[in-house]
This record gives structure tokens, sequence and C-alpha cells, in this order.
């Protein structure tokens, strides 16, 4: 993914999805220095607060997909 130096990409989601989508995704992407995985129980934590802890500056709004 060509992406300028001064995007992050930050995927949250649960640490169980996550484990899965890791083990489907290309080598390449699952280091790449610009993805930030933040895992989240949305039961019992709050998206916004998980976001700031891992690194998201609270400036920024993010895109949600």
């Amino acid at each position: 993914m060509n992406l300028p130096s001064t995007i992050k990409v930050f995927e949250v989601d649960q640490a169980e999805v996550q484990s899965q989508q890791r083990v489907m995704l290309p080598k390449h992407l699952l280091n790449a220095d610009y993805i930030e995985y933040v895992s989240v129980d949305f039961d019992s934590q709050f998206f916004s607060e998980r976001s700031l802890n891992a690194g998201l500056p609270p400036i920024n709004l993010p895109c949600l997909l």
C-alpha cells in the first residue's frame, strides 16, 4: 500500500477478530510500520479511550470503516 508517510492506520476490533484477520493478511502487511492494531472489548471498553492509549492524537478525526 503506497500511503504518504504521515498516514497512520489504526485497525480497531476485538482481539479474536484481529487474530483471524492477521492470519489472512499478506505477510508484507502484518508488520507494516503504518498499521497500529488496537484491540478493544466493545462490551466493556470505550473505542476512544483505547485509540488514545494506542497513540491516536485526540485532534485527528478517524475514518471509521
